[in-house]
C-alpha cells in the first residue's frame, strides 16, 4: 500500500512542472524554396503560433525593463544568416500596465534569409535557432523564455530544378 502511495506521489509531482508551463506558442521555420541553392540568398521564415489568451512582447517594445522577442539561428561552418525583418507590432493596453504595450498575438512571420556558399559540397543541412520571448496574458507574465526549432533541407546542385513552397507565406513569385 505504501509503494503505491509513493508511485502516485511521484507520478502527480513529476507531471506538476508540465502543468506549470503551458504551452504559449508553436514555432516552425520555414524555406521558400523545396532546396537552398547555392550562392543565392536563400529566403527563410520563422513562423511563431501565439495561442490565446497569451501575447509575446514586440521586437522594439516600449519600455526597457520589457524582454523583445528575438530570432537567434545556430552557427554552422561558411553559413550565413541575414538579418531578421520582424513585423510591426500592436500596441494594446493591458490591466497590468499603466502604459501601452507592444505585442505580437496569434500568428507572427519574421523573415529572413540563408546564404550556403557556391563551394559548398553536401547535399543537405540542418538549420537550428531559437525564438527568445517573454509571454503574457491580461493579468501577468511568465519568464523569458526559449523555444527552439530546426528544419533540415536539402541542397540544390547545379542548375537542378527548385520547387517554391510555402506560398502563403512568401507569395508565388
Amino acid at each position: 500500500m505504501i509503494r503505491k502511495i509513493f508511485i502516485l506521489w511521484g507520478v502527480c509531482f513529476g507531471l506538476l512542472p508540465l502543468l506549470a508551463q503551458p504551452k504559449v506558442l508553436d514555432v516552425r521555420l520555414l524555406s521558400a524554396n523545396e532546396k537552398l541553392v547555392p550562392g543565392a540568398e536563400n529566403k527563410i521564415a520563422v513562423e511563431i503560433v501565439v495561442h490565446t489568451p497569451w501575447h509575446i512582447n514586440g521586437n522594439q517594445p516600449l519600455s526597457e525593463y520589457l524582454i523583445p522577442t528575438e530570432v537567434f539561428m545556430d552557427s554552422l561552418a561558411e553559413i550565413s544568416f541575414g538579418a531578421f525583418d520582424y513585423p510591426e507590432a500592436d500596441e494594446k493596453m493591458f490591466d497590468f500596465s499603466e502604459e501601452p504595450m507592444r505585442v505580437y498575438e496569434e500568428t507572427v512571420v519574421v523573415y529572413g534569409s540563408v546564404i550556403v556558399p557556391k563551394t559548398f559540397s553536401g547535399t543537405e543541412m540542418v538549420l537550428k535557432g531559437a525564438v527568445y520571448y517573454q509571454a503574457c496574458n491580461d493579468q501577468s507574465c511568465l519568464p523569458p523564455k526559449s523555444q527552439p526549432f530546426e528544419l533540415a533541407i536539402s541542397i540544390a546542385k547545379n542548375n537542378e530544378k527548385n520547387v517554391r513552397i510555402n506560398t502563403a507565406i512568401f507569395g508565388s513569385k
